[in-house]
């Protein structure tokens, strides 16, 4: 009973807010929408981000700032995917909206700046569909509903829950048709005028198709028939408009065109040199049918769920009903009238449908039937590059509201202002329902934040590179690596260097292929190929100087910190101290320094922390205690009291810078499961060896003779067991690592 009471409320007030301007309210009524549909990212603006590919828009932005600042090509880069510099051509650089980010970022950061790009870009597709069903005569509830299904679509909110600024931007085609009416209309009362929204258009058409090159694909499905429809109509009356119209039409197209060619990406495109993946065309998912088309699926916001909900398609079939019911039960209404709007909406009813062919994927399905579908001709015509039919999808429906709000119209008209509110209270419970605006696509927290990628920005050194571990890259066909590892790219907008892990959308196979296997050092680092260390120490000599290789950035939670690729990586670098050395340890990640980098290597960067009595300790398992181990060790972990490493069998490294004078060398350990010996060595020299209990934690000292140590520079220290059983070969847990002996810490005492 309340909500009848609302509602009887409302509609006495005679809907006060239809008394605004229709556009005040589609503002207030897409703004109140679009904050619904994103609540989830709105309500931390600067501290979630959508999607995986959230990182390489920022990088875009970051990219075009920095190439326009310098005087560089924006379309040719060695900033990621180094050493090759990629053409970006084809990549998804979505410059049409830089201008917007590069307002907002130096106020709001780059993290919230792009999420109000998507807020606003949801606002756009809603204000746009409206503002262009208005022009067509639409009532202002049927407009307004319209508007809201193409905002709410489950195939467009896919692309803002997944930072695709390039494809979230539907407003480009009811803005296209909107431009293209006002030439229509300059024509026929105004030719002068013409000629300035011929420019517009123009201008509209190269800022679309900055914003990707698909746009073009789909603004083809709609606006080269709807020109070719009010070229025929206008003929009828006479036919020199016909050719003015034409003639406008093809200047726009001439005016894009040089606009692209002066400051957009067909030079760049036909300087593309390489291998594209096309990928299989049995792989691409379309729109399931029918249940794409008559619910919300689940993991909507996954690019192999697409789903379009059930609005429109409910939506079509009662606008054929009531024109069914209307003809039938011979209601009367102006004949030319009902002529348009009908004629119309079969125009818009041809219209949709080829996108929605295409839209349901290279094959259908029905009674356990393949029936191959004509997305294949597409695949093939665009040469595998157009490679996901259900983008097609939005198409489909923009086409399919206006069809519908054609046959609705006069039926609508004739309804009393309470039929018409309670017709759009029920449209919206039935859009919200069955479009899911209420279901939220899972968010990500944004990067966090290190210190020692500003202070690797701010050094002042030359250009040199910053190499990511794990090495990761991609393209749009294929990832290599653990795909966190290619989102690092985005660092690369505070440190400012170039780096080879990232993402480029079309990039040559050749560019990242190299990474896979087949390169001793890279491929290793980034989890791909065993180590050969004779292999990898070669190429880590070579490259350092060869590509000005600044810093290894060593990311032990995107490693694994339990698996022993990561203990394998640090060890090989600590133990090349003339080329690398642990200069910040910050979280989990290690960054070590090059010896190609001006700034060298501090003195004795590997001085464990000082103590009492003028000594020295390695916490072994404690934060920091990266910088110092070699070969033989186990992760960090944490025993009752501690945290510890267990070393295996065989001989364990530990590397150190300590002045060279005599030492008690302690020891704090325990053996596994049985008492074992311990021997110790410092650079090859053994001091001694003694036994290790199995029930507790016990010291062990050493003499340590200041000769052992030579200069005190880069000492190795050897820790050797002489057995080692695994837990699960004495069947006390199912753990197969061999432990010997677990360390809590060594300390050098004067």
């Amino acid at each position: 009973m309340p909500y009848t009471a609302l509602f009887m409320w409302i509609t006495k007030a005679k809907l006060s807010a239809f008394k605004t301007s229709p556009f005040t309210l589609a503002t207030l009524t897409y703004t109140l929408l679009s904050v619904i549909l994103l609540f989830p990212l709105l309500i931390d603006l600067g501290g979630k981000v959508a999607g995986y590919d959230f990182f390489h828009f920022h990088w875009n932005f970051w990219w075009i700032q920095h190439a326009l600042s310098a005087g560089q090509d924006i379309y040719q880069t060695n900033y990621v995917l180094f050493p090759f510099t990629t053409n970006l051509s084809y990549h998804t650089l979505a410059i049409s909206w830089y201008p917007l980010w590069a307002l907002l970022q130096p106020l709001i950061g780059t993290i919230a700046s792009v999420n109000v790009i998507i807020l606003i870009g949801c606002w756009l597709n809603g204000m746009a569909l409206f503002a262009f069903l208005r022009s067509e005569k639409i009532p202002v509830g049927l407009a307004l509903i319209g508007g809201a299904a193409l905002q709410s679509l489950p195939t467009v909110r896919y692309f803002l829950y997944n930072t695709h600024l390039n494809l979230m931007a539907w407003f480009w085609i009811p803005l296209q048709l909107l431009i293209w009416k006002q030439i229509l209309r300059a024509v026929e009362r105004k030719p002068s005028r013409a000629v300035f929204w011929t420019l517009v258009q123009g201008i509209a058409i190269w800022l679309m198709v900055l914003t990707d090159l698909q746009w073009i694909i789909f603004l083809a499905f709609v606006l080269i028939p709807y020109a070719l429809l009010t070229i025929w109509r206008i003929r009828q009356r006479r036919q020199q408009l016909a050719l003015m119209l034409l003639t406008a039409g093809g200047i726009s197209v001439a005016h894009a065109l040089a606009l692209l060619w002066y400051a957009g990406p067909p030079p760049s495109i036909l300087a593309f040199h390489g291998v594209l993946v096309p990928g299989n065309v049995e792989s691409r998912p379309g729109i399931p049918f029918p249940d794409g088309l008559i619910r919300l699926l689940d993991h909507w916001w996954e690019w192999n769920h697409p789903s379009l909900g059930g609005f429109i398609t409910l939506m079509l079939l009662f606008a054929l009903l009531i024109t069914v019911w209307r003809r039938k039960h011979s209601v009367r209404a102006d004949q030319a009238q009902v002529n348009s709007k009908g004629n119309d909406a079969l125009f818009w009813s041809l219209i949709m449908l080829p996108p929605l062919i295409l839209s349901l994927g290279p094959t259908l399905t029905i009674a356990g039937q393949a029936i191959p579908l004509p997305f294949r001709w597409l695949f093939t015509l665009t040469s595998g590059m157009f490679w996901m039919p259900w983008r097609l999808a939005p198409i489909f429906a923009i086409a399919a509201i206006i069809a519908a709000a054609k046959l609705l119209t006069n039926w609508f008209a004739e309804l009393s202002v309470r039929q018409r509110m309670f017709f759009m209270l029920i449209s919206g419970v039935v859009l919200a329902v069955s479009a899911g605006i209420f279901s939220y696509a899972p968010l990500s927290d944004a990067p966090a934040n290190y210190d020692f990628y500003t202070t690797i920005r701010e050094d002042g050194a030359p250009d040199y590179v910053v190499v990511e571990v794990p090495v990761a890259a991609g393209t749009g066909e294929v990832i290599l690596g653990d795909p966190r590892a290619v989102a690092l790219q985005y660092y690369g907008i505070v440190h400012q260097r170039r780096m080879i892990n990232g993402f480029v959308a079309r990039a040559p196979l050749e560019n990242i292929w190299w990474l896979n296997t087949d390169h001793p050092l890279m491929s290793w680092l980034g989890q791909r190929r065993v180590l050969d260390p004779a292999e990898a120490d070669s190429e880590l000599r070579q490259l350092i100087p060869e590509w000005h290789i600044g810093y290894f950035v060593i990311h032990q939670e995107l490693i694994g910190e339990e698996n022993p690729a990561n203990e394998e990586i640090l060890a090989f670098f600590n133990a090349r101290p003339d080329l690398v050395c642990p200069l910040w340890i910050e979280g989990k990640i290690v960054v070590y320094r090059t010896s190609a980098h001006p700034a060298g290597c501090p003195a004795q960067p590997r001085t464990p922390s000082a103590q009492v009595n003028s000594g020295y300790e390695i916490d072994l398992g404690g934060a920091g205690d990266e910088r110092f181990i070699g070969s033989g060790w186990y992760h960090q972990e944490a025993v009752p009291g501690t945290l510890v490493r267990w070393m295996g069998a065989g001989e364990a490294l530990l590397y150190g810078d300590v002045p060279p004078v005599r030492y008690d060398l302690t020891v704090k350990a325990q053996a596994y499961a049985r008492t074992r010996i311990l021997t110790v060595k410092v650079n090859g020299m053994t001091i001694g060896s003694q036994p290790v209990p199995a029930d507790h934690l016990a010291l062990l000292t050493f003499d340590l003779p200041a000769a052992a140590l030579g200069t005190g520079d880069h000492v190795s220290i050897g820790l050797i067991a002489d057995s080692a059983d695994s837990p699960l070969d004495l069947g006390l847990g199912v753990d197969e690592r061999k432990l010997a002996i677990m360390i809590d810490w060594v300390r050098f005492e004067r």
